[in-house]
């Protein structure tokens, strides 16, 4: 029997491991929630660009960022992540 909700996944692009995120929060107390994002989005490399945006501006803390510079951290990650 195939999973399709994990084969819908993989075709359309998977959703921000939040769970995995608030987990390595929890485990790296001294990490900035940057960081933290970064090792929680190698997970899952076929993410689309609106998801990856969307969980970046409700996860990452705003301090963590220069708000002029949202826009560039945002592209070098679709860069760095994405498949």
């Amino acid at each position: 029997m195939v999973n399709k909700s994990r084969e819908r996944q993989t075709s359309a692009g998977c959703r921000f491991p939040k769970q995995k995120f608030h987990l390595i929060e929890r485990m790296n107390p001294y990490w900035s929630s940057y960081t933290c994002f970064c090792d929680a989005l190698k997970d899952c490399p076929y993410i689309s660009k609106k998801a990856l945006r969307r969980s970046f501006k409700s996860l990452v803390d705003k301090d963590d960022y220069a708000e002029s510079e949202k826009d560039e951290i945002i592209k070098h990650l679709e860069n760095t992540f994405l498949k």
